[in-house]
């Protein structure tokens, strides 16, 4: 493939005789010089290691059934006994927790679970260190808040809650639990229902609202006095703004039936790329969990829609610099934008309107 327009790319080379690269090498051990060897334990899932001698598992279902049975496989390796001191299922093929098993417990019904094997003389592993805080040196230490989710820091004094339905059930409560432990008075300023146990935003909430249905939500506390740091966007300067959401980047789109109709076309307009999609509920900023949209999915049925849009820089820094160049490539060679925006989105897309209009027409 002749490629022109990124300046570099990832590319295998085999010697003859060679028809598959060697498999990568795993990682560096994060708990290297620990109580145990990780990366030597058998049945290792994509060298998935989820703290000082607990890993994921795979093969679980055919070879072990129970982590008491996987840890006593892991003692013969290493030449020694290793106890169970935890089990669990996983959420996603990653470090998760989807629910709590026991070490004895037989499982036949998934092919991956998360084992905990101490040697003995251990009686509990040490915890993981939380990872370098992007945001030290700013107003708030969120590696120290209460109940922080995985070590989940959405942004400086934002973050993703656990524990949430049992012990907060509100943002503002959370941030008076974060102000008790810092000795200092903090103030919610926003309160999001994450998308899969990460930073993405499904949904607006109040920072007071009473919320009993799920264990994690993402909350911003900031100190008193502190006002948000600056995003991302300028959304003023946004054209058909219906509303600004509380969460950067984030719109409710006018005018969406007649001048855009996806996500991506009306960020686009912008020079900007499309990170989300959603319908509204009741012309403001709460999702509509009926429509569950993508960012190039046609929309024509109401005439207005959340968008969530993002620099190409700051996409360069979470998709890759390979990917955010493509983007910028397809951007840069698009027509000229006249002035209208109906009509500059529809000679940006001409080729594909065209079609979507004989299916679909306004």
């Amino acid at each position: 493939e002749q490629i022109d327009w990124t300046s570099d790319l990832i590319c295998e080379c085999l010697p003859p005789g060679t028809t598959q690269s060697p498999a990568a090498p795993p990682p560096p051990n994060p708990f290297k010089g620990g109580a145990c060897d990780e990366y030597a334990w058998p049945d290792l899932k994509s060298n998935t290691v989820c703290g000082e001698c607990r890993v994921l598992v795979t093969n679980f279902d055919d070879t072990y059934k129970s982590c008491s049975a996987y840890c006593d496989a892991v003692g013969q390796k290493e030449g020694r006994e290793m106890t169970c001191n935890g089990a669990w299922e996983e959420e996603d093929n990653d470090c998760t927790f989807d629910s709590k098993r026991s070490c004895d417990e037989q499982i036949d019904w998934t092919s991956d679970l998360i084992c905990e094997c101490l040697p003995p003389g251990t009686t509990q592993s040490p915890a993981a260190p939380p990872p370098p805080n992007p945001f030290k040196g700013g107003a708030c230490d969120e590696y120290a808040w209460p109940d922080l989710k995985s070590n989940t820091v959405c942004g400086e004094c934002r973050v993703l809650v656990t524990n949430f339905d049992d012990t907060y059930q509100s943002c503002s409560a959370y941030c008076d639990a974060v102000g008790q432990k810092e000795g200092r008075e903090m103030t919610c300023s926003g309160a999001w229902e994450e998308v899969s146990n990460d930073c993405n935003v499904e949904s607006t909430r109040s920072c007071d609202e009473q919320i009993d249905w799920t264990s994690d939500l993402i909350c911003e506390c900031l100190p008193l006095g502190s006002i948000p740091s600056p995003g991302l966007c300028n959304e003023s300067e946004w054209e058909d703004v219906k509303l600004e959401c509380n969460d950067d980047c984030l719109v409710l789109v006018d005018n969406f039936d007649t001048s855009y109709r996806t996500c991506k076309a009306y960020c686009e307009t912008f020079q900007m790329k499309c990170v989300g999609a959603w319908e509204e509920d009741d012309d403001n900023c709460a999702v509509d969990s009926d429509y569950d949209l993508e960012c190039n999915q046609l929309f024509v049925t109401s005439s207005d829609a959340l968008c969530k849009c993002q620099p190409l820089d700051h996409v360069s820094a979470s998709i890759g610099l390979a990917k955010a160049r493509a983007i910028e490539h397809e951007i840069a060679h698009a027509l000229p934008m006249p002035k209208t925006p109906s009509v500059r989105v529809r000679q940006r897309h001409k080729e594909w309107n065209t079609n979507v209009d004989e299916e679909h027409p306004i």
